[in-house]
């Protein structure tokens, strides 16, 4: 079943790798983004990874998404304003809720910083 998520979020995601809020909207929509959702499938799809057999078609579907998303985080979404302590940029909470629409989150930078250690250092341990 982990698997089948998978699919459907790399399947649902746009051209640029920045999900929107919601997978109702495709490429092209003036929806906000939620740059926290790639963080958080990236951390998802390298744990999967590492139990998965070396060779197998998927681990080399499921590696090559992470680095697709994460060089999008970084070149989308990494922080660049000196006036904000946020790793992460264009992360929605809640749109129905008008909470942290387009904002910084403190669980995005957790899990980008996470996915950065993972995919650059896979023997690093991350403890939860």
């Amino acid at each position: 079943i982990h698997k089948a998520v998978s699919y459907f979020f790399m399947d649902h995601m746009p051209k640029d790798c920045v999900p929107y809020w919601d997978f109702d909207f495709i490429d092209g929509s003036f929806e906000p983004r939620d740059s926290s959702a790639s963080a958080i499938a990236a951390c998802g799809l390298l744990e999967m990874c590492k139990y998965l057999p070396e060779g197998a078609e998927n681990k080399y579907l499921f590696k090559n998404a992470v680095e697709k998303m994460m060089q999008s985080l970084i070149e989308r979404c990494a922080n660049e304003n000196e006036e904000t302590d946020c790793l992460l940029t264009h992360v929605t909470g809640s749109k129905p809720h008008s909470l942290y629409v387009d904002n910084c989150a403190t669980y995005g930078d957790y899990f980008y910083f996470e996915a950065l250690c993972r995919l650059l250092k896979p023997e690093f341990p991350i403890i939860w």
